[in-house]
């Protein structure tokens, strides 16, 4: 994940940091499947918090398979 600052007063909010949007790129790779290259934008305000979300979508998405590399 790659995040470049914006420098918008409003994103500032006093100190603050707000929520930011975030383009993440990333790799599936399912047992037994070619792997899959996906991009999505994803909000948060530090990296960790848009990781939680991506592992969150992933689960969901892929709640069925046991195995999961990213």
């Amino acid at each position: 994940m790659a995040y470049i600052p914006e420098e918008r007063e409003e994103e500032r909010l006093g100190g603050v940091q707000a929520d930011r949007e975030w383009l993440v790129e990333y790799i599936i790779e399912l047992p037994d499947e070619n792997p899959i290259r996906l991009v999505t934008i994803l909000r948060g305000a530090q990296m960790a918090d848009v990781q939680g979300r991506l592992y969150d979508v992933l689960r969901a998405q892929y709640a069925s398979e046991t195995r999961l590399d990213v």
